[in-house]
């Protein structure tokens, strides 16, 4: 039976691992037939009926090149698959609840565990987590998606806005690349000696990185002493709009939450950094 459906599709593209090894060769760039047949045990012809299947699933792209036509991750493509594994995560998460609470316990039972624990939660895609509360965070921004999504990675901007009102960022550490990660940190008026100006920060991993478009991370609040203390899920979304950016951002948390006075301040402090960064962008 042929999968008619979008989702269908995604699915039935990623079951192969060998379309699987495709897509991971493609998130470090464009590659033709010819590469990746040399990276693989495989035929180009073969190569070739793999990358129509990922295309009819949306999975990736091809452009023509003169007689090349070289295959780009459509990290777009991925998006309703993500969706769809939090909202069955979910599902299944409260059955279980529902089911746990109506079984009689046995003697010596353990609790049933169902993701990670507290200590082993910084090792944790947070893709695939249970969404508790999500902020959405709308700016008009009168400067270019270039620019915005610009001052959102380069690590000399971002010292320059990064934090609320009353904070500074002392530095910061950006590998942009689907991998790569960032550490941003935290300072505030004697709180934190320069030589440990990384004892609190923000820091995480890039998940999705389409400049000038779309920005996607983990954001993990880390405190030397105290360990992880949360973790979010951050996509960030730039788009043109009369001469500048129409940015939106949404925050997905995740159990443990955040202190319930950090979750209280939440709106209000990214308000703050955007202000930053509206002032940063105008200069």
């Amino acid at each position: 039976m042929i999968a008619k459906d979008q989702l269908s599709r995604s699915f039935a593209a990623l079951a192969d691992p060998t379309r699987r090894a495709i897509l991971e060769r493609l998130a470090a760039g464009d590659a033709g037939v010819v590469e990746l047949a040399k990276a693989s045990t495989l035929t180009q012809p073969a190569i070739t009926k793999h990358l129509k299947v990922l295309e009819r699933a949306g999975l990736i792209g091809r452009a023509r090149d003169g007689q090349r036509r070289p295959a780009s991750l459509r990290l777009e493509g991925l998006a309703p698959v993500g969706d769809w594994l939090r909202r069955a995560h979910a599902e299944w998460s409260d059955r279980l609840d529902r089911l746990e609470a109506i079984l009689p316990p046995k003697p010596n039972q353990q609790p049933m565990r169902r993701s990670p624990m507290p200590e082993t939660r910084a090792a944790m895609d947070v893709r695939s987590a249970t969404v508790v509360k999500q902020l959405v965070i709308e700016r008009t921004l009168k400067s270019s998606p270039e620019r915005v999504f610009d001052a959102f990675t380069d690590p000399d901007q971002l010292t320059k806005w990064w934090w609320p009102a009353g904070f500074t960022c002392p530095a910061a550490e950006v590998d942009l690349r689907v991998g790569g990660k960032y550490r941003l940190a935290m300072e505030w008026p004697g709180s934190i000696p320069a030589e440990a100006q990384f004892s609190h920060y923000m820091g995480g991993e890039y998940y999705e990185i389409d400049r000038p478009r779309r920005l996607v991370m983990s954001g993990r609040a880390i405190n030397d002493e105290q360990g992880e203390l949360f973790a979010t899920l951050i996509e960030v979304t730039f788009e043109a709009r009369d001469g500048g950016t129409a940015l939106t951002m949404r925050q997905s948390y995740f159990e443990p939450m955040p202190p319930a006075e950090a979750m209280a301040g939440a709106e209000q402090g990214w308000s703050e950094q955007l202000d930053k960064l509206e002032r940063l962008l105008t200069d």
